[in-house]
């Protein structure tokens, strides 16, 4: 959340501090440490050119550095970032603390604030899988500048990402074709605990391997044995056209006769998509949903079938995206969407694409013209920076995760004879038509939207007291 420091018109805070102290759960018992409580400047962006020329130009808050003494102007409002981290197992109930900002020439000024942990926890991986990419050649040039190593650099992305619930594609990938592939494979193993007990949704295995048979046949052992079939693919091809498609069905063909555990995704646009039935993972530019294979897609996902989808440098508005001179109604909605036409999966094509000595906190802006295209997290002195936008990215994923364990309480209540009418009023909580209509209209409104969202945490701890009593 935000906290906004708006100073009289004649008097500019100097040295201006704010602090957090620990969070006490109502009881007096249970506590949330100031090691879990982040603070953040929010850096303002300069657009001097809006996304696909529509919208305001001006300074678009979005980077948010690590928070350092700072001075706040005359009249104007000076943004902060809160970010409270609830640990698993944490007691659930109400917690207060506060917040206190004190200036050289004023204050301290304390807020109190008040936060609820609700009594069910996240699943530990993401339901909704994602796959990010990552440019090591981005953090291989910033670390350059710095004198860092980057892996260690790339490591802390990695640790990011997977806390914000997000999977980095390279960074996370099984080994590609080597000359000793047994060796790598067993690397790999190594890191795999870590990575799945950090909720990694997705492991992408290398297209390259079908240059090695005998590899690619390994790769999918691997898979077979440690059960990954479920978050492990490949990807053969992005967006290709039409020519193409003959070879991609010849690589597909033998891809599944060396490894028929690992799924296959195309991710593809256009009025004609490359969607044969018998591609394992649809991924859908968002505007494929707005053609005439709509039906079909939809009848796949209705079908059990895997389907994903994405957003890049389009589309525009009224589409949601992740641009940076978007409201964040605009990015977090695509979460919703997600979960309303039955998909599984998000691609996004790159988080830390700041190539050619581009400084991201000056300018966000390319050649579309869009702003923030690939730029989801900002390079730091030790690691990334986080953007709101990411922050956001988080939380829609958070709200997925709400609806599938809603739906879990759901089917295990119809099983249950004689809870017709709690049904109904999950039915009622449940009804998202006011929230997503369509891909194109959806509500403005971020205070619907939490709305909604704490109706379905309240319907979820409902059917649980119901379940309890019934088992």
């Amino acid at each position: 959340f935000q906290t906004c420091l708006p100073p009289p018109v004649d008097m500019m805070l100097a040295k201006v501090n704010i602090s957090a102290s620990e969070w006490i759960h109502e009881t007096g018992g249970d506590r949330i440490s100031q090691n879990d409580i982040s603070l953040f400047h929010v850096h303002h962006h300069h657009v001097p050119i809006p996304s696909h020329y529509e919208g305001p130009t001006g300074w678009w808050p979005d980077a948010l550095p690590p928070l350092k003494a700072f001075s706040a102007e005359a009249g104007r409002t000076t943004p902060g970032w809160v970010t409270v981290y609830a640990r698993p197992g944490a007691a659930p109930g109400i917690y207060r603390g506060s917040i206190t900002v004190s200036a050289a020439n004023g204050g301290p000024w304390e807020l109190g604030l008040e936060l609820t942990i609700y009594d069910f926890e996240l699943p530990t991986i993401p339901t909704l899988k994602t796959d990010f990419g990552f440019s090591m050649e981005s953090v291989s040039q910033y670390a350059s500048s710095i004198n860092a190593s980057p892996d260690r650099i790339a490591r802390g992305f990695l640790e990011n990402a997977l806390m914000h619930r997000v999977t980095l594609h390279e960074l996370s990938q099984m080994p590609g074709i080597s000359s000793n592939y047994a060796a790598d494979l067993a690397r790999y193993e190594q890191r795999l605990d870590f990575l799945l007990k950090s909720g990694l949704s997705t492991i992408h295995v290398p297209a390259n391997l079908l240059d090695a048979p005998e590899q690619l046949r390994a790769a999918n052992a691997f898979v077979k044995r440690k059960s990954l079939s479920n978050r492990a693919f490949t990807q053969l091809a992005i967006e290709p056209e039409e020519p193409a498609w003959n070879r991609i069905l010849e690589s597909m063909e033998i891809w599944e006769e060396n490894a028929p555990d690992i799924p296959i995704t195309v991710s593809t646009q256009g009025l004609r998509p490359f969607i044969p039935p018998f591609l394992d993972i649809w991924s859908l530019h968002a505007q494929v949903f707005d053609t005439t294979h709509n039906a079909a897609i939809l009848k796949r996902a209705s079908e059990n079938g895997e389907v994903w989808w994405y957003v890049n440098h389009t589309p525009p508005r009224p589409y949601g995206n992740f641009f940076l001179d978007f409201a964040g109604i605009e990015h977090r909605i695509l979460f919703w969407q997600t979960w309303a036409l039955g998909l599984r999966g998000m691609q996004y094509w790159n988080v830390n694409y700041w190539l050619d000595n581009q400084n991201p906190y000056d300018s966000v802006l390319d050649i579309t013209p869009v702003n923030g295209d690939g730029i989801l997290l900002y390079p730091g002195a030790d690691g990334p920076v986080n953007s709101i936008r990411w922050e956001i990215i988080r939380d829609g994923i958070e709200d997925f995760d709400y609806f599938t364990l809603f739906m879990e309480r759901v089917r295990a209540l119809k099983g249950i004879p004689g809870h017709d009418t709690l049904l109904k009023e999950a039915a009622d909580a449940y009804n998202l038509h006011d929230i997503v209509p369509s891909l194109v209209s959806f509500t403005r409104d971020p205070e619907v939207l939490l709305k909604k969202r704490e109706d379905i945490a309240h319907m979820i701890l409902k059917m649980d007291q119901v379940l309890k009593r019934s088992y």
